[in-house]
């Protein structure tokens, strides 16, 4: 999920996360004890690794053990034992992967290619472009909606653009005034325990959230140009919110997917590629230099220095000496940012994000879309059938609302369900339930609101 699910951070925990969308949360796990900040082993196979039944034998001790080289060998060997061997060198090259990897984390590295990470996201864009697309062309595609409504816009501005620039603006309002709605909390509480910090600021920002997403339909008097006295799918109006809705969840996933590039792009001075392992894992254990600078010899996987004009960029020789320290000082501190950075993602998400599999990533996005889509067209039909929409003259309506009970129900249950999604992808929760829970949770509920407002537009008849 968007928040941005990807939706696309919880700026309560830190204002400088990357943080994801209203609908979607941001997952998140403290980084206490974090091995990576450990001393770096001296050689991945002397370092002991605990597996399931808690063992604390070196895995460089099981291998040299006569059990093993028994095993093994080709000598002594019955027909009954080929199955077990082949199973024992199975588990061997298992453990031989998850200690390089275990090693590789030690320094603060990742095994992967950084391209490879970033082809397979290009999933999550793909499958998020689909969905909308399909989405802009259900009205026409289920409810046969005629293609080019009469509008009251002009020609050079026609429909659906008005909508969908207003649902975009006021979804950036909303991310916009995440910042001072987290100040002024702040302040209003600083003594108060950082749980319930953290409960006022969303349950306020939630509220503000669900107002701005509203705001289209007042400003461009969707209720004004209504045929009927109900939201019905029969009705204009039904187009018109439906390309409200579309704005406001492509914004939102637009922005989600924008950010987890860029916490992706955190690990592209830390990712060893496949053939480049051993080398690492070599160097490390010899001269024990720094990783970075190995890794700076690929170009294409390294990352670039500071982006100071008066910088040598990286594969240059400085001239001077000034010019060589000015260098490895703001290399030093472009690696200390990136570590913040990263730790900062990882507080969110409970674990780095290259890690995270693509199809939960993708799982994210759907999530934020559908969520998007029927929070919008849930609030809207309530909002339509209440008195509050009714314009000053209502002499053109047979039976014009007089209750605003459809609104007064609706909107606390959208605003319970937004601060639920809310706190569930903030670091408080997320690591204990982890990120392949929260997104099907979020798939389930964005599939319910999404039939709910169609249900209250009456289109599922």
């Amino acid at each position: 999920m968007s928040w941005s699910r990807r939706d696309s951070a919880s700026s309560v925990h830190t204002t400088s996360s990357h943080q994801q969308n209203a609908d979607e949360g941001a997952p998140g796990q403290p980084l206490l004890n974090n091995p990576r900040h450990t001393q770096t082993a001296s050689r991945y196979g002397a370092i002991d690794a605990h597996d399931a039944s808690g063992d604390r034998t070196p895995r460089a001790s099981r291998r040299s053990s006569p059990e093993v080289w028994r095993r093994d060998s080709q000598l002594n060997q019955v027909p009954e034992e080929e199955t077990g061997a082949g199973e024992g060198a199975d588990e061997d090259d298992e453990d031989d992967l998850e200690a390089i990897e275990w090693s590789l984390e030690q320094q603060g590295l990742y095994a992967g290619s950084y391209r490879w990470v970033v082809a397979l996201y290009t999933f999550v864009p793909l499958s998020s472009l689909l969905l909308l697309a399909f989405l802009a062309y259900c009205p026409y595609l289920f409810w046969n909606l005629p293609t080019t409504p009469p509008e009251p816009h002009p020609p050079y501005f026609p429909a659906p653009l008005p909508y969908v620039l207003a649902a975009s603006g006021m979804w950036s309002l909303a991310y916009l005034l995440r910042t001072p709605v987290f100040a002024a909390v702040s302040a209003a509480l600083g003594g108060a325990p950082p749980v319930l910090a953290t409960l006022a600021f969303h349950a306020l920002h939630v509220l503000l959230y669900n107002a701005l997403r509203l705001a289209p339909l007042a400003l461009l008097r969707i209720r004004g140009g209504m045929a009927h006295d109900r939201a019905s799918w029969r009705d204009p109006a039904f187009a018109r919110v439906w390309w409200v809705a579309l704005g406001w969840a492509a914004t939102d996933v637009a922005v989600g997917i924008a950010q987890s590039y860029a916490q992706l792009a955190l690990y592209r001075a830390v990712m060893v590629p496949p053939e480049r392992v051993q080398q690492v894992l070599a160097h490390s254990a010899g001269a024990g230099a720094s990783m970075t600078s190995l890794l700076a010899a690929d170009l294409e996987e390294a990352l670039p220095l500071s982006p100071r004009s008066d910088t040598p960029k990286a594969g240059s020789v400085p001239t001077t000496l000034d010019d060589a320290i000015r260098a490895a000082v703001d290399q030093d501190l472009e690696q200390l940012v990136n570590l913040k950075d990263r730790e900062d993602v990882e507080e969110i998400y409970g674990l780095p994000p290259i890690k995270i599999p693509v199809f939960v990533s993708c799982l994210q996005r759907i999530d934020s879309i559908l969520l998007s889509t029927g929070i919008t067209l849930t609030l809207s039909a309530s909002y339509l059938n209440s008195a509050l929409s009714l314009p000053i003259s209502t002499n053109a309506l047979t039976h014009p609302p007089t209750s605003n009970r459809p609104f007064h129900i609706a909107f606390p249950c959208i605003v319970l369900l937004n601060l639920f999604l809310n706190l569930i992808y903030t670091p408080l929760v997320l690591p204990r339930i982890g990120v392949h829970t929260t997104a099907y949770i979020g798939f389930l509920l964005g599939l319910g609101t999404f039939f709910t407002g169609l249900g209250l537009w009456g289109a599922l008849a």
